[in-house]
């Protein structure tokens, strides 16, 4: 019998762009090549892909077919030979009614690995499941394989481990050399170059990190914090200054300082210098961070930090500036979060502008709202307007559930801000007219970003209410 690694396609071997099928889409992710050539040699390598695009009727089968084998000829170029493909193409909750049915194939269901069992004699004991998603941890439990989750913007490290994952690990690379037993340190070192300087990776297995770093003189790290990581560093030579949790210390040679899992911190080096951490396992997608990394005096890596913090530290802490949501939604693309924006006036806000919101945050994990300031909305729709100051219509918006951040801006277009923030998804709801919805859909389709439509409900609009309003108490 054959031992076998039963492979996700989305998040797990390429890209996610969006219900993936466009030939021009196929990118494969960093450690998947890699990856894939090591197991080859010792397993079967059987893709299990869920295909709910083909229900929902964004894309064809035959689409999904082309993609597949232009996806296998260009791994055929890397010398990797996948063993067979499996796909659901059924959704319930479908709009295509051929496909939308009650199937045993859909993962976490057994149906297409039974299959890939019985066509390839495979002993499932032997074998593994390495996914982005619960559902790829639940099919391969449910199978009786052991599980690998790699973190994306469908499941997070914390999510994986809370979902059963027998192991996490940031790639397909690092997940393989795990399986084939290649993670004992064997004096080979990798080199990361960094803003500040270099990374010395000596290790980073299920269990733990070893890192040395090189530090330049004023030079400072990102201001972050960790979920799962816990770090000890001790400075080999040289001499850190540190932001840890707002407060500030000196760490010199010969000398160590701890962080747990969830504390910020920051370090800038008064002098070249030369550190070690050794934390537990390291995960990319683990960082969270709040500034960037760059390089200048005390008083400047300072400023930057508690800015932020006081920033975070207010009442209004949805309302946001442009330089602080860049910063947020860097940090969500670097964790594969998705991020869905929306604009307008939201001028005596009502039942409609709420269940929109609504809509729109559900179609990602976080709702920017780009709202149109007094002079914007004066411009748009004419000088009685708006009713309700711009700050008061933010911190409105700011006190629903379904709003993480709201954007006042001043321009008639949201373009430039969308450039900026490069969201996934852009909700428009109401009646827009075509020329400028096509413009926004252009724009986003240069970085895969997507445009979605929502209706408002009948009988609502905030024109209406003021008509009312003036009809009901005019003397």
């Amino acid at each position: 019998m054959k031992q076998a690694i039963f492979l996700d396609r989305d998040n797990t071997l390429i890209k996610d762009k969006g219900y993936t099928h466009k030939l021009q889409d196929l990118e494969f992710l960093p450690g998947a090549v890699e990856g894939l050539k090591k197991l080859q040699k010792e397993f079967a390598l059987i893709v299990i892909t869920n295909q709910e695009g083909i229900p929902l009727g964004y894309f064809k089968p035959e689409d999904y077919e082309n993609f597949k084998n232009h996806m296998h000829s260009e791994l055929r170029k890397f010398g990797i030979s996948i063993t067979a493909e499996y796909n659901c193409p059924h959704l319930l909750q479908g709009n295509v009614p051929e496909y939308s049915i009650e199937c045993n194939c859909r993962k976490p269901k057994p149906g297409m690995f039974n299959q890939a069992r019985e066509d390839f004699n495979i002993d499932i004991s032997k074998s593994w499941m390495i996914g982005d998603k619960i559902s790829d941890i639940n099919a391969g439990k449910n199978i009786g394989a052991k599980t690998i989750g790699i973190p994306s913007k469908e499941s997070t490290v914390e999510e994986l481990k809370k979902g059963g994952a027998d192991f996490i690990f940031n790639n397909l690379s690092e997940a393989a050399d795990f399986i084939l037993g290649n993670r004992i340190y064997n004096g080979s070192v990798e080199v990361y170059p960094k803003v500040w300087g270099e990374e010395h990776w000596i290790t980073n297995n299920d269990k733990y990190c070893g890192k040395k770093m090189l530090i330049n003189e004023g030079f400072y790290c990102s201001y972050h914090m960790h979920k799962v990581k816990e770090e000890t560093f001790y400075v080999l030579q040289g001499e850190l200054e540190v932001i840890h949790e707002g407060k500030y210390y000196i760490v010199k040679e010969g000398e160590t300082f701890h962080v747990k899992p969830r504390e910020y911190h920051s370090f800038r080096a008064l002098q070249d210098t030369i550190f070690f951490e050794f934390s537990t396992q390291h995960f990319d997608e683990d960082n969270y961070r709040l500034t960037k990394s760059s390089s200048g005096n005390q008083e400047q890596w300072k400023k930057e930090i508690e800015y932020v913090l006081n920033n975070i530290t207010q009442t209004e802490t949805k309302i946001k500036d442009l330089q602080e949501l860049k910063i947020i939604a860097e940090n969500l693309h670097h964790q594969n979060k998705k991020i869905v924006t929306t604009n307008g006036s939201f001028d005596v806000l009502h039942a409609a502008h709420i269940n929109l919101l609504k809509k729109a945050k559900s179609q990602g994990d976080v709702l920017i709202v780009l709202l149109n300031s007094d002079s914007s909305v004066k411009r748009n729709k004419g000088p009685d307007r708006p009713i309700i100051p711009e700050k008061e219509r933010a911190e409105m918006l700011a006190s629903l559930d379904s709003v993480d951040h709201v954007l006042i801006f001043d321009e008639d277009k949201p373009l430039r801000i969308l450039e900026e923030i490069k969201p996934n998804i852009h909700v428009k709801g109401g009646s827009w007219d075509v020329a400028r919805l096509e413009e926004e859909r252009s724009l986003l389709e240069t970085w895969s970003g997507k445009l979605r439509t929502f209706e408002l409900e009948e009988g609502y609009s905030t024109t209406n209410i003021i008509s009312r309003i003036l009809e009901t108490y005019k003397k």
